[in-house]
């Protein structure tokens, strides 16, 4: 397995090094690498080589990607108010800058959509259901 980091018009920046095991038995992998500037997607390449027969030998199950922000980032996503809590307070900072009441609408745009909507609203919500 490996991943690609891809930017906005679809030119890989980099690649991992590919990962994985011999073991014949299930095995837990857990790594943390840094995104690299102006990454718009990542993808998650996964390989297997097939040493004898007809069965494939590389098998995967349960996979996920994690993306961490760290703290000395800009700030959480959904967090308006700059206060390390994304609650209902944030909601009503959003709801504001799409009614207009709020002059600075730099934060509203939570899914980079360029546009800043109730679709914002409703990703922002889903974010404080999550967490």
């Amino acid at each position: 397995m490996t991943l690609a980091f891809i930017d906005q018009n679809g030119n890989q920046i980099s690649q991992l090094e590919p990962f994985g095991t011999y073991n014949s038995f299930w095995t837990l992998f857990s790594d943390e690498h840094p995104i690299p500037a102006g990454t718009e997607f990542i993808q998650m390449i996964l390989m297997g080589t097939r040493y004898a027969g007809d069965d494939n030998d590389s098998y995967f199950d349960d996979l996920f990607l994690r993306i961490w922000q760290d703290p000395s980032c800009f700030g959480m996503l959904g967090d308006m108010n700059n206060d390390s809590i994304i609650n209902i307070l944030d909601v009503i900072l959003l709801v504001n800058i799409i009614l207009g009441s709020d002059n600075d609408p730099s934060m509203g745009d939570m899914n980079s959509d360029e546009s800043i909507d109730i679709l914002d609203v409703i990703l922002l919500v889903n974010i404080i259901l999550e967490g």
